[in-house]
């Protein structure tokens, strides 16, 4: 122990020199030391003292000490402090205003705010993720057992695990679908296309991001696929046109059919078939 201690006071009386040379080296102009005239173990500045031998001290100004006369400050300009103020307040609306904004095609065609965070929203968006999860993985690999997949996507996602089959047995239900066949049998097929561009012609500049569940090239096209589970309330226009759009000025080829697919409802919708 009084080895230990030795040490611990050896890095002690090293870091307290440290601090002092720090202190004693960022003067500017002029170093000040103060000094005791007694009672110097407990002067904080006693290490300096042989250092300062010869040092001239500063004279005493004695008791009667005469304040510095105050300084004029400037001369108010009533004007001035207006344009002042009205300058900040410019500055401030400037600086809290939007630079750039960010939009979702899946958020068009929405015509009111729609509280997202309620419970049954919430549920059915985590249902929505593993139902494409399940089907991105039957696409890429026709191999893969779905079940198995989708205990885990249900646990990824916080839900039931008890649900995994029911949602295994849904995705199986698209796969058998003609217009999974047509994908199936395409030139080239991709499934969930991230994706994000500039939009033109905007107050601020805009970047459009999202991403595309299924795209595959015919013949004489490309075509593109979303995947809607739940209702067939909106209208899904604005958002498939976007990804046509999209994919179009990327210049991979021309789109000549988009749709929708409900999942729950089996049914495939086309929105738009330039053909």
């Amino acid at each position: 122990w009084e080895g230990l201690a030795a040490e611990e006071k050896t890095f002690a009386d090293a870091e307290e020199l440290r601090r002092l040379y720090v202190a004693a080296t960022r003067a500017g102009s002029r170093l000040v030391v103060s000094q005791r005239a007694r009672g110097e173990n407990q002067n904080p500045w006693l290490f300096f003292k042989e250092g300062l031998e010869g040092a001239p001290s500063l004279e005493d100004p004695g008791e009667d000490v005469t304040a510095p006369a105050a300084k004029a400050g400037p001369a108010i300009d009533p004007e001035g402090i207006e344009k002042a103020r009205g300058e900040i307040a410019a500055g401030w609306e400037g600086a809290l205003g939007k630079s750039y904004d960010k939009v979702l095609p899946s958020q068009y065609g929405i015509k009111e705010e729609v509280d997202r965070r309620r419970p049954a929203d919430e549920d059915a968006a985590k249902r929505g993720t593993v139902i494409h999860g399940l089907l991105e993985a039957a696409m890429t690999r026709p191999e893969a057992e779905l079940e198995e997949l989708a205990r885990s996507l249900c646990a990824n996602q916080e839900l039931d695990e008890e649900r995994a089959a029911e949602y295994a047995r849904t995705a199986l239900r698209v796969t058998k679908s003609g217009e999974w066949l047509r994908a199936r049998r395409a030139r080239r097929t991709f499934t969930e296309i991230p994706y994000t561009r500039m939009l033109e012609e905007q107050e601020v500049e805009t970047l459009e991001t999202g991403v595309m569940d299924l795209a595959f090239e015919e013949d004489d096209g490309w075509v593109i696929v979303d995947y809607k589970t739940g209702g067939r309330d909106r209208d899904y226009r604005p958002q498939l046109e976007a990804y046509r759009e999209a994919w179009e000025s990327f210049g991979v080829g021309a789109v000549k059919e988009v749709g929708v697919y409900f999942v729950d409802h089996e049914e495939y919708v086309v929105l738009r078939n330039s053909v």
